[in-house]
């Protein structure tokens, strides 16, 4: 099997699975108040602290379930009565923020949704241009999950904050952490990560932000995570949460050169095959993710094809794909044909040479064969 396909999750590291089992020795309820139980509460705080120095930031970190959980939590809890406040998304955010910022619009709030530069970046002339001093959040995201694009957040938030202080700036970080460098120690307010994608475990992620005051309650009940979200603390999986963290933190670098030799692998493979075009624009992109289109054929009929030999790859966010088209590329006027035929691959360093190789061959066989029942 070849898997391609890890933007949308990366297979659990061995030992991450090997410490969650050490850690259900944590099976006690950190709310009680018997001794026991107030250890886990502080390896919960100290996780909170080691995640907090990998982010390099200063604040509070909150867990969550999932990543889409954290920017609802933080996008909600923002939204506010006053009819004049102005709400900013780009036009390359996750669903789980670009649909809340539909639902605020929806509501009668003024939502401004940016557009994208040719290479997949935001427009930041268009962004800067909205921001006004009734504009009361922006959220950008740091690395695209369809194309890879980086937008550089923390310049972003340092100039959105010169225009008006008082704007709440957010991030979702969850294609950027442990994969490029993330500092946090500008003016970034709320910053999303999440386990699964960092060969962690799924049902765990969560933000940093600076300031509590700023959140709202989400889940009602027995005042957990600083009263944000209530219900029982899962020690384990947030302990595995932090060793993934702290794994991925440790290795960035040599795993982004490890990449950055597949992705030119890739490239090498497929720059000369007919009818491919890439999407993603390597100069401003991270590395783990690559776009690319076959014009002429549907990019779902590839992908089964690939599947049936066991390679998998994606079609875009794995969270939206059931939806016709795909709002990035053609927020980049990408054409009806490249966004049809859109792939999306995406790597990890347990990916090899000879993996890419493999997928290169098969992509090139297949296109062959679809191209050839066409005729």
């Amino acid at each position: 099997m070849i898997f391609l396909d890890n933007a949308s999750s990366t297979k659990p590291n061995d030992e991450i699975l090997g410490n969650f089992v050490e850690y259900q020795k944590y099976y006690f309820n950190p709310s009680s108040g018997y001794n026991v139980s107030v250890n886990e509460t502080n390896l919960i705080n100290s996780s909170r602290s080691e995640i907090l120095g990998c982010l390099n930031a200063r604040g509070n970190f909150v867990f969550t379930s999932s990543s889409s959980e954290a920017n609802n939590i933080i996008i909600s809890s923002l939204a506010s009565n006053n009819k004049n406040a102005e709400y900013i998304f780009s036009e390359s955010e996750h669903p789980s923020v670009y649909n809340l910022g539909l639902k605020l619009k929806n509501e009668g709030k003024i939502v401004h949704f940016v557009g994208l530069n040719p290479n997949g970046t935001i427009n930041t002339n268009e962004l800067f241009s909205l921001v006004n001093q009734n504009t009361r959040f922006v959220s950008i995201i740091h690395v695209c999950n369809e194309t890879g694009a980086i937008n550089n957040i923390n310049e972003i938030a340092e100039k959105i904050k010169k225009i008006n202080p008082n704007t709440f700036f957010h991030s979702d970080g969850v294609q950027a952490f442990g994969k490029i460098e993330v500092n946090l120690s500008g003016s970034v307010d709320a910053y999303t990560i999440s386990s699964h994608k960092i060969h962690g475990l799924k049902g765990v992620a969560g933000f940093y932000i600076n300031k509590l005051s700023a959140l709202k309650t989400f889940v009602f009940g027995g005042g957990q995570e600083f009263n944000i979200r209530s219900g029982t603390t899962n020690a384990p999986l947030i302990l595995a949460f932090k060793d993934a963290v702290l794994h991925a933190s440790k290795n960035v670098k040599t795993n982004l050169n490890y990449v950055l030799n597949l992705r030119e692998k890739l490239f090498e493979n497929l720059k000369d095959a007919k009818d491919v075009v890439f999407n993603t624009e390597f100069s401003v992109s991270s590395p783990y993710i690559v776009s690319f289109s076959v014009l002429g054929l549907n990019a779902e009929t590839i992908m089964n094809a690939l599947s049936e030999k066991e390679i998998y790859v994606g079609l875009g966010s794995a969270c939206s794909t059931k939806k016709a088209g795909n709002r990035v590329l053609e927020a980049m006027n990408k054409t009806k044909s490249e966004v049809l035929g859109n792939l999306r691959v995406s790597f990890s360093e347990l990916n090899t040479i000879g993996e890419i190789d493999e997928f290169s061959t098969n992509l090139k066989e297949i296109i062959l064969n679809l191209k050839e029942k066409l005729r």
